[in-house]
């Protein structure tokens, strides 16, 4: 669960977006500015795995994150959010994302 008050966010949605991920495409890259954001991630149609390479707040090593299906998630990360399908040739993940700047 998400635990970020409502003044740590910026004022602006930085970025708002749906697409087509392909299993064998490279990672399609969200946030790789170094900046803490929220992302609210949401897969509506998927016959392959979502994975998921993002950075925890803390700056730690990388993380990896696999949605099987359809469904609604969120992250804290500092500054790398990546997708990527996995699965069968030919097979897709449809989704749609929100990335909100936080305040330091």
């Amino acid at each position: 669960m998400l635990s970020t008050g409502y003044k740590q966010f910026g004022r602006d949605i930085a970025s708002l977006a749906f697409g087509t991920l392909r299993v064998g495409a490279p990672p399609k890259t969200i946030a790789d500015d170094g900046e803490r954001h929220v992302v609210i991630l949401t897969i509506w149609n998927a016959d392959a795995e979502t994975k998921v390479y993002w950075r925890s707040p803390d700056g730690n090593a990388p993380r990896t994150t696999v949605i099987p299906g359809r469904g609604v998630q969120t992250f804290q990360t500092l500054g790398e959010f990546k997708l990527e399908a996995v699965g069968e040739p030919n097979h897709e993940v449809q989704y749609g994302y929100v990335l909100l700047g936080l305040r330091n």
